[in-house]
Parts: C-alpha cells; sequence; structure tokens
C-alpha cells in the first residue's frame, strides 16, 4: 500500500531541459521498472516525462518500493475501483497573440505521465474522465488535436484496462465574431448532466449586501442568470455530474499570471470543472469607490459601456445587439481624445475582491460536495495537483501569456500550498494576492495556516529554502500590468 504525502509538502521538480517533447503520444525517454506495460518506444528528447515522475518522488510516494517494478507513487490517492477526474487547463485553441499554446494550455506530455501512473494505481478496475469547461467559444476538440491530447488519449486506451473518456463539461457554447458573441449553442456536455449545489451561508459570498450581489458579472454572457444563481437566498454552482461522482479529481493546471486573479495555477484551474461560466462571479459592477470592483475610478463612460454590455448580452435581437456593440465601441474609442481615469476593466486588476471568494466556492464545492450536490463537513474526495511550469506564462496572462520557459514541475496534495510554492516561485508575495490571502486557517478545505506550514521539497535541493528567498533570487516574472506594484515580494 502506498504511503500518502504530507498535505503540506510540495515537490518542484527540475526538467532537464526546459522545453516540450515534440512527437506525440509523448514516450519516456527511459524504460523505468514500474512502468513495464505503458512503454513501448521511447522519446529521448521527453525531459517533461522524468520531471512529472520525479515530482511523485520528491512528495515521499510509496518511497520504500522505488525504483522497483511495485512502485505506485498514486496508491495512496487513486485505489482499484475509483472514478478519476483528471481536469487540464484546455482554455483555448488558439493564443491571443499568436505565440503558440505552450504558454497557454496544460501540455499533453504532463498529462501522459500523469494518466500513466493512474493507469498503474487502478489495476485494471475502475474509469477516467479526462475533461474540462473552456471559454464559451473555444473549439475543445481543435484544442485536443493541437495539443497532442488526442494521440496521449488514443495512444492510452488499448493499454489502460479501463475506460478513458474527454469530456467537454460545457452545457453550452458559443460563436463569436469580431468580438461579439453571435450565437449560443447547445452543447453535449457531460453526458452524467449536472448537478446544482447551493452553498448558502457556506459561500464566501454569503453576507455581502443585497446591492452588491445584484451586481456580480462575468464577461459577455448574461446577467440575469447570475442574480437567479447569486441573491440573498442563494449561492448556487452548477456542477457536473461526472465531477461530483468522481473519487479523486487530479488537477493539471499550468502556471500563468492572470489579469483578474493575479496568477492561475492549482487553485484557479477549477473554474473548469463548472457547467456553465454565467453562474461564476467574476468582478462586481461599477468603480471601487461605489462599492464595485470592475476598475479602480468612477467614470462615467466606462459605467455606460459597461451598462451597455449589459444590454447587449440580455438581448436577443441580432440588429438590437449590433447597435449596441457599435454604441460600447464609439464611448470606448472616446479614450483616444480624453483618457479614461485607470486602465482597468471588467475586473482585471489587484482590487479584484470577487474573483477570489467564487474560486473559494467552487474548493468548497469540490471538496465538501457528494454526488447529489449535499454539503459535508468531510471531503468527499481526493485530490492532487501536478502544476506545469515547464513553459509558463508571465505578463498578460492567462489569454496572451509571454511563454517564460521555466523547466518546473510543481506538485502536491493541497491547493492552497501548491499554489503559495507557485507564487513564491513567480517572485510573488501571497499576502498580495486576495485568492492566497483569504484561503489561509481554514477558509478553504484543506487549510493551512500560512506558508510557514508548507515544505518545500526539490530536485538537488534547489529550491527547499524558497520560502526565505527575497525576490531577486525567484524566477521574477513579471506580473500583468494592473497589477505591477502590488504583488511583487519586497526586496
Amino acid at each position: 500500500m502506498s504511503r500518502a504525502a504530507s498535505s503540506h509538502s510540495v515537490a518542484v521538480a527540475q526538467a532537464g531541459r526546459a522545453e516540450y517533447p515534440k512527437d506525440p503520444p509523448f514516450d519516456p525517454p527511459e524504460r523505468y521498472p514500474e512502468l513495464a506495460a505503458a512503454t513501448g518506444r521511447l522519446d529521448a528528447s521527453n525531459h517533461v516525462y522524468p520531471a512529472v515522475r520525479d515530482a511523485l518522488r520528491l512528495l515521499d510516494l510509496d518511497s520504500s518500493r522505488f525504483g522497483t517494478p511495485a512502485w505506485d507513487p498514486l496508491g495512496g490517492v487513486v485505489r482499484p475501483g475509483d472514478r478519476v477526474v483528471i481536469k487540464p487547463n484546455l482554455v483555448r485553441h488558439f493564443h491571443g497573440d499568436s505565440a503558440g499554446l505552450e504558454a497557454l494550455v496544460t501540455h499533453a506530455s504532463v498529462v501522459r505521465t500523469v494518466l500513466d501512473y493512474v493507469i498503474v494505481a487502478l489495476q485494471g478496475s475502475g474509469s477516467i474522465i479526462v475533461g474540462d469547461s473552456p471559454l464559451q467559444y473555444s473549439d475543445f476538440r481543435a484544442t485536443l488535436e493541437a495539443s497532442g491530447l488526442s494521440r496521449v488519449l488514443e495512444a492510452a486506451r488499448p493499454r489502460a484496462g479501463v475506460p478513458i473518456e474527454t469530456v467537454d463539461f460545457r452545457r453550452t457554447r458559443s460563436e463569436k465574431r469580431d468580438g461579439m458573441i453571435v450565437a449560443r449553442l447547445p452543447n453535449d456536455g457531460d453526458p452524467r448532466g449536472y448537478q446544482v449545489v447551493d452553498l448558502k451561508s457556506r459561500s464566501s459570498f454569503a453576507g455581502l449586501p443585497a446591492r452588491r450581489l445584484r451586481r456580480f458579472r462575468v464577461t459577455q454572457y448574461d446577467p440575469r442568470t447570475m442574480r437567479q444563481a447569486h441573491n440573498e437566498a442563494a449561492h448556487a454552482y452548477l456542477f457536473p455530474a461526472s465531477v461530483l461522482a468522481a473519487d479523486v479529481l487530479i488537477n493539471i493546471p499550468k502556471l500563468k499570471t492572470h489579469r483578474k486573479a493575479g496568477l492561475t495555477a492549482a487553485m484557479k484551474n477549477l473554474v473548469g470543472i463548472n457547467g456553465s461560466k454565467d453562474w461564476l462571479p467574476h468582478h462586481t459592477f461599477g468603480a471601487r469607490d461605489d462599492g464595485g470592483d470592475e476598475y479602480p475610478r468612477r467614470s462615467l463612460r466606462k459605467s455606460a459601456i459597461s451598462m451597455l454590455r449589459d444590454g447587449m448580452e440580455a438581448s436577443r435581437g441580432h440588429l438590437s445587439r449590433r447597435a449596441l456593440r457599435l454604441m460600447e465601441r464609439t464611448v470606448k474609442a472616446t479614450g483616444h481624445l480624453v483618457r479614461f481615469p485607470d486602465p482597468c476593466w471588467e475586473g482585471s486588476w489587484h482590487g479584484n475582491d470577487t474573483i477570489w471568494r467564487m474560486v473559494h466556492d467552487l474548493h468548497r464545492v469540490l471538496f465538501l460536495a457528494d454526488a447529489s450536490g449535499a454539503v459535508h463537513d468531510l471531503p468527499q474526495r481526493r485530490y492532487l495537483a501536478v502544476v506545469d511550469a515547464v513553459i509558463a506564462g508571465e505578463g498578460e496572462g492567462p489569454m496572451r501569456p509571454v511563454p517564460r520557459a521555466s523547466g518546473l514541475v510543481v506538485a502536491g496534495l493541497n491547493p492552497i500550498a501548491v499554489d503559495t510554492v507557485c507564487c513564491r516561485l513567480m517572485g510573488f508575495d501571497e499576502n498580495k494576492v486576495p485568492l492566497l490571502r483569504n484561503a489561509y486557517g481554514g477558509g478553504v478545505p484543506p487549510g493551512l495556516a500560512g506558508a510557514g506550514d508548507i515544505e518545500v521539497v526539490s530536485s538537488a535541493g534547489r529550491w527547499n529554502d524558497l520560502l526565505e528567498r527575497p525576490r531577486d533570487r525567484t524566477l521574477k516574472f513579471s506580473p500583468p500590468a494592473s497589477w505591477a506594484g502590488a504583488i511583487e515580494l519586497d526586496r
């Protein structure tokens, strides 16, 4: 039986090179004794496989059997007969600046390695779902193909001994042209359906003024749906039934900066386990001085733009939507003549007080809700995070990140601990990131008191002292412009 790692340990493994292998299905570079059945041909260019393997070793998973055919590193997380959901970040099929997918989506070589060890742990009994809820206009199949993930899963199925499905968790998808949603279409979605989970008073939104609840927004969605999900009586989320029925969720995010949350790694990646993003508050309408967090300073023009966008998303008529779109663009174009009081839009700045609450709520659902949607006090499923930071993203993430070759894989059993380590690697201060600052002390299960509770274990001890390092001894990521000066570690 595998021995589980400490829930507060985080592994930082170094790849031999900060690059991905080119040829799916991304076979390992050598024959490992525990993976005899998984190894067909070898790929000497694959530096990711040994890095993920090393991350699991560093977590002290089944360490007494490491190096033998019996090593089963995920055996303490995944058990025979389990229903396992693997959640990569498949946000969309193109980069906003035509920079390719390497800094945008989880690379399939990372998924391949984790998948092989899940198959070992299941011992021929159970099931695997690889799923995500990408952006509403994303082409899910195109992302699977472009990332190489389709080939990885195709190659794994004959030897898995258990069914492997891919599921696009979106209940609906959209068509977007010229920056505007022009059609909303039904999606195949989760074949097992969806379940409403209402956190009520357990929500991080509970107790906020009713006026603020009515002003929750997510860009390019009808705000009326949001008001039905979040109000004085309810704080509800629509979850895929496959996620709630899972015994284990393995989270495989891409490490990136994030304009709304500061950074995205294990915690923010859970936005992709919902059925409809119009149930997910991302910001609060209006300026901070008016009780919102959409932007810092009052602006009549920005307020008008937001109201026009609300009208456009609520309208069902094609002509009326185009007219509202033209008006919105006209008002925004006045910024070329008279500057707006600040450059922030749609909650994309360090003063966003909404998105962290939503992400914390998703964790409460993931850890505490059972298959029927009932919320308990004890965890209902097991969890592992393996972060793809081989090529990470800095700057204007998550949609337009600048690729950053870091050569790292970060892994752990606690999402808060994993994200704290990712934050420090980037040279950011977790106490300046609301997503993390508000998670300590039990805010999100399973909680921890702070960074001092975390043990970092790394390849050759390189990052073991990470939590004592100043910014100039980290990777020093460039934050989004709207977070510059507000998130960095002090010297």
